[in-house]
């Protein structure tokens, strides 16, 4: 599709299962009375043009002692817990999945990817808990569930770093992480004034370092979507695998959805 594409959300939306999952975290505290932490994971599960009322799933899981304990023995802070919530999730998320009747659109509030790639205190943990989340994926992607991560402004500038690349020389491809030539240009800022409410942009592929873990039909897409109304943009960044990348009707029932 061309850069600066528009695609209008189709007129009817079909009638499907929309499955949204997010969660949330108490961090142990060693100075309270008691040390504990809490994941607490929530799910809504609604069938479009059904008349049915929404379902509500929640879960909630204390957590003492040695589940709160890394393996040097020190105590789990935010990252780790988030780490866990995250994986709990995406877990969660499947398990409905397989249950809910077909087609079948799964929400993540976020990115597809895991959280904590970047954060070296939880490394090895990260990598465990990775390794059932490309799993996952894999049936998710078997169950033929159109799966979607939704981030509620967006602030990664992706297309307007393309765009930089683009214009630069060989000279500036030396230094180019010093080069923006559009500072202050934001993509939230650009395609709101390019999409018209329920429009999205062009299907991008993310080219960031999780092209290594998230591979061949794992491989992360996006596009922006305006859900906002005339005069009043609210611009979200939708991601979404290669396996709905590359089908036109799930595609277009994400879209649709949202």
């Amino acid at each position: 599709e061309p850069l600066n594409a528009r695609q209008p959300s189709a007129a009817d939306l079909p009638a499907a299962t929309l499955i949204a999952i997010d969660g949330s975290q108490i961090v142990p505290d060693r100075h309270a009375a008691l040390t504990y932490g809490l994941i607490n994971i929530g799910a809504v599960i609604l069938r479009t043009d059904s008349g049915d009322a929404p379902q509500i799933h929640t879960e909630s899981q204390l957590l003492f002692e040695d589940e709160l304990r890394a393996k040097d023995g020190s105590l789990l802070d935010e990252g780790g817990i988030a780490l866990q919530r995250d994986a709990r999730e995406r877990l969660r998320l499947l398990e409905l999945a397989r249950q809910a009747a077909g087609p079948v659109v799964a929400l993540t509030d976020g990115p597809v990817e895991l959280w904590g790639a970047k954060d070296p205190a939880h490394a090895g943990e990260y990598q465990k808990f990775l390794q059932r989340y490309l799993e996952d994926l894999d049936r998710l992607n078997d169950l033929g569930v159109t799966l979607g991560g939704y981030v509620d402004k967006p602030a990664a500038d992706l297309v307007v770093r393309l765009l930089e690349i683009a214009t630069a020389s060989d000279e500036n491809l030396k230094g180019l992480r010093e080069f923006h030539p559009l500072l202050g240009v934001s993509d939230r800022g650009l395609f709101g004034k390019l999409l018209q409410p329920g429009e999205r942009s062009a299907v991008f592929a993310l080219q960031s370092s999780s092209r290594a873990r998230y591979s061949g039909q794992r491989a992360i897409h996006f596009f922006y979507l305006n859900v906002g109304p005339a005069r009043h943009p609210a611009v979200a960044r939708v991601e979404f695998p290669q396996w709905v990348a590359d089908d036109p009707a799930k595609l277009g029932l994400l879209h649709a959805s949202l």
